[in-house]
């Protein structure tokens, strides 16, 4: 459902772009398929604008706390132009917040939707320490796909947002969700020069910032952003998806699964302690 069969898709931001530049984004990626992101006070005409657009196959309501019913203003906007599918809610950090989200989609209208799922685990996200929310990535997923099991709540997927490092957190995030946001993970050469580090000619890291920060936000009243230099990055994309594919493949051999429902089927997790991960080192 959330991304028609297309593999990954790129989320197109709003901050600091009139609706016009943000039309545009949407018409220059084509024939690309792309999401946008949204904001809870968007205009009915804008809207309607935006989503007639062919390649745009879904939207992100652009809030911290998705289990908040500020967005339901947006989400009527939305549902009143016919749209009951292929909208992102976001972000739940807990399984109150995923029920209470789920049920501002169904009382809007829609029919199906995802919900992001992470607080705190970005790895640009100074949420926890700033405000002292936060919760651990993996075992929220697990939390929240039990309950989502238990109850029937099949009509929502979940995109876990956060915490993906490695290839290893790729695979490991699949296992509880449809769906994993990787923005660290897909940085390369492609910023602009402002963000980037060059040593003799050569780009050795990029400075990133939260969305939360000074500079994405351009306000002096700093709440919870900070910057951080990514040091081990991926040059293009191409580069990046192949360690992702050769993870996943990797992973599946080894839990003997010829697809993401086997794979899903026949993963265990075993706990490893701190002295544990220091005495095996890499890990």
């Amino acid at each position: 459902m959330w991304d028609q069969g297309q593999g990954g898709l790129h989320i197109l931001p709003r901050v600091g772009l009139s609706q016009a530049e943000r039309l545009q984004d949407v018409r220059d990626s084509a024939p690309a398929l792309v999401g946008a992101a949204l904001g809870t006070n968007e205009p009915e005409e804008f809207l309607a604008e935006l989503l007639a657009e062919p390649n745009l196959v879904f939207v992100s309501i652009d809030i911290a706390h998705g289990a908040n019913a500020a967005v339901l203003p947006v989400l009527h906007k939305i549902r009143a132009l016919g749209v009951d599918s292929g909208v992102i809610l976001g972000n739940v950090g807990s399984i109150e917040g995923f029920a209470y989200a789920y049920w501002l989609m169904k009382l809007s209208g829609f029919r199906r939707f995802i919900l992001k799922v992470g607080v705190g685990p970005g790895s640009v996200c100074t949420t926890r320490i700033n405000t002292g929310v936060g919760v651990g990535q993996l075992s929220l997923l697990e939390e929240i796909r039990r309950f989502q099991a238990s109850v029937g709540l099949q009509d929502a997927q979940i995109i876990a947002d956060g915490g993906v490092n490695s290839a290893g957190d790729f695979v490991k995030a699949l296992v509880y969700a449809d769906g994993v946001m990787m923005g660290k993970f897909f940085a390369s050469g492609s910023f602009e020069d402002e963000v980037l580090l060059r040593q003799d000619g050569e780009l050795v890291g990029v400075l990133l910032y939260g969305m939360a920060s000074t500079l994405v936000t351009e306000k002096h009243n700093f709440i919870e952003g900070s910057s951080q230099t990514l040091r081990a990055f991926h040059h293009t994309a191409q580069e990046a998806i192949a360690r992702l594919r050769e993870g996943l493949q990797s992973a599946m051999t080894y839990v003997n699964a010829t697809n993401l429902s086997e794979f899903r089927g026949n993963v265990r997790f075993a706990l490893n302690s701190a002295a544990a991960i220091a005495e095996a080192g890499v890990h």
